[in-house]
């Protein structure tokens, strides 16, 4: 007997998840849909296996669940303070800020500071491709 869980699935359950750790609706459905395309992209090892590690790390307060995530700057370059976010959340925020700074000055570099793993890298480069430009996503 096999059992199918669909993408939209696998987000509502992190979804819920999320939210009873303390994050927020938006917050808890964004960083469950990043883990759950990287699961449907093949990247199983930076999807939602990650459902349990995010939810013990905001429990034990590794994490800060309701983060003033800060820009700073507003030209081509630019950072991105995470104030202890979950990682998705602030890696998120940095390709959305390096991705209007290319429109407006043809690059965008962004950095990101004070949060924490943020799965696989390759989802922020593909929001970049997905808006027709190259993007480029690396941690430490």
């Amino acid at each position: 007997m096999t059992c199918k869980i669909t993408k939209a699935d696998l987000i509502s359950f992190g979804t819920q998840l999320f939210q009873k750790a303390g994050l927020n609706e938006q917050d808890a459905e964004r960083v469950s849909t990043i883990l759950a395309t990287n699961d449907e992209r093949g990247v199983y090892s930076h999807g939602t296996t990650f459902y349990y590690g995010y939810t013990r790390l905001l429990r034990a307060g590794g994490a800060n669940p309701i983060p003033n995530i800060q820009v700073e700057g507003n030209g081509p370059f630019r950072q991105v303070n995470g104030d202890r976010a979950l990682g998705p959340l602030a890696a998120y925020e940095g390709m959305k800020q390096a991705i209007a700074a290319a429109k407006q000055y043809g690059i965008g570099l962004v950095t990101v500071k004070k949060s924490t793993h943020f799965a696989a890298a390759g989802y922020y480069a593909m929001m970049a491709a997905e808006e027709g430009m190259i993007g480029l996503s690396m941690g430490n």
